[in-house]
């Protein structure tokens, strides 16, 4: 049975969309191979960016990884059973059809996460500043290829040339 891969894609990135405004685009690919990732505004304690949630194009399935039901397990049981039943570990849901109940017990659990991640302090001041979403990035133009030295497993370093010549 073949799924439309690219409508799922396209049905959980405009759910995750509509809350970019609190977040920051990193990567906005569509589908084949498409990837849509939100960052929170504020820098982790290391000082990187924070990942808030995901979606991406997969062979046979689209991922959502969504990390505040990592961080705050207390998400997870919020979490109603239609939605438990695609969870995949301990933050990705898996997707290969999608309907309007499904998405609006996603839409619920991004305001759940997004609410948990404001009152920690992950959204920061610069979620107030409404953010447009970033256009798909254009295909950066291919390099060429690098020359690559093959070197055999076990093979001795070659003894190296002597400048000086013989003398007579």
């Amino acid at each position: 049975m073949a799924h439309d891969l690219a409508a799922v894609f396209g049905d959980l990135r405009a759910v995750l969309s509509k809350h970019a405004d609190r977040l920051i685009v990193q990567t906005d690919r569509p589908h084949p191979k498409g990837n849509y990732s939100l960052n929170c505004p504020e820098p982790d304690e290391t000082g990187k960016a924070q990942f808030f949630a995901s979606v991406m194009s997969q062979t046979t399935k689209v991922g959502f990884y969504f990390m505040p039901i990592s961080t705050h397990p207390a998400l997870l049981e919020k979490l109603p059973p239609e939605l438990k039943t695609h969870l995949d570990g301990k933050s990705c849901f898996h997707f290969v059809r999608t309907n309007p109940e499904l998405l609006s017990h996603l839409d619920t659990m991004i305001r759940d996460g997004l609410s948990t991640y404001a009152k920690a302090g992950f959204l920061g001041p610069k979620a107030a500043k409404a953010k447009p979403a970033a256009k798909p990035a254009a295909k950066p133009a291919a390099k060429p290829a690098a020359k690559k030295v093959a070197k055999k497993v076990g093979a001795k370093p070659a003894a190296k040339k002597s400048a000086k010549k013989k003398s007579r």
